[in-house]
């Protein structure tokens, strides 16, 4: 029995692998423009992982929104300061102001007063000066008890 066919002429063996022939691109596209493509595909995907990764991180998306409400509070507090440095300014302006309004007319007053009077006045106001709270404790005990005798007269 005489055979002719492929399978028996054939000098190789059969199920065993073809040596792998180099992949051909495709026909109209170099293979600078085929790198190009995949390196611009990674880069795609290298941003897409970043991007959820910093989605994903928990523990660093806490202490940003932590730095921003720190930075937040503390521009308030800056404001707040300024706000009442300019309101201490104000007041202290003011006092100023009723001070020297306080001196213009105690001085006024004194000039109309008889001068043993005006010269009493001035002894108490240096007295005032030097012991203010003691002044200012015999002042409101005074009023106390004007306070107490004025209502009994007036029935």
């Amino acid at each position: 029995m005489s055979t002719t066919s492929p399978e028996l002429t054939d000098p190789t063996p059969t199920g065993t692998a073809q040596p792998a022939q180099p992949a051909q691109p495709p026909p109209g596209r170099a293979t600078g423009e085929i790198r190009q493509a995949i390196a611009h595909a990674r880069e795609q995907l290298a941003d897409t992982v970043e991007a959820l990764a910093e989605e994903i991180d928990l523990p660093a998306r806490v202490m940003d929104k932590a730095h921003q409400s720190k930075e937040t509070v503390q521009a308030r507090v800056d404001e707040v300061r300024q706000h009442l440095h300019k309101g201490t300014e104000t007041l202290q302006d003011k006092a100023d102001e009723a001070t020297l309004r306080a001196k213009g007319l105690t001085h006024q007053a004194l000039a109309k007063l008889p001068s043993p009077v005006a010269g009493r006045i001035e002894g108490l106001r240096e007295a005032v000066r030097r012991r203010p709270i003691p002044a200012a404790a015999v002042t409101l005990g005074v009023l106390v008890v004007l306070r107490r005798l004025l209502p009994r007269r007036r029935r």
